[in-house]
């Protein structure tokens, strides 16, 4: 985490304060309503830097799961059944998008098939990504 003009940068600053105000704001009321993993805070004391922030299992009707941060934040819902899976992948409005690589095996390309995609990439990483438990 680091300046912008840095090569070797992965994660830079928000893009202004009020989007630093605004994500801030947002954290705060999250960690009211879902499980905190790691982050949630300002990174440093200069600049708008927000510490990457993972979230799990926030209620479907919280704000953290209907709408987008805009920030270094990650939601991971966990799931019991495939079913149960593309149920909730079905029902999120935001920020979901779907992997497919050559890598995949033809039964789980086909279970892919029923989840409704936005946005459906090939080779690359999932944006709102669920978890088996």
């Amino acid at each position: 985490m680091g300046e912008t003009m840095d090569e070797a940068t992965m994660l830079g600053p928000l893009a202004d304060k009020i989007q630093f105000d605004r994500v801030m704001k947002s954290l705060e009321q999250d960690k009211k309503y879902a499980k905190l993993v790691i982050g949630g805070g300002r990174k440093g004391d200069k600049g708008n830097f927000v510490e990457p922030t993972i979230f799990l299992d926030p209620p479907m009707t919280s704000q953290i799961y209907t709408n987008e941060v805009f920030g270094p934040v990650l939601v991971l819902t966990t799931f019991k059944t495939e079913e149960q899976a593309i149920e909730l992948a079905n029902e999120t409005n935001c920020g979901l998008a779907g992997k497919f690589s050559s890598s995949f095996s033809y039964p789980l390309e086909a279970k892919f098939q029923h989840i409704i995609l936005p946005t459906v990439f090939k080779d690359l990483y999932c944006v709102k990504m669920l978890r088996v438990s």
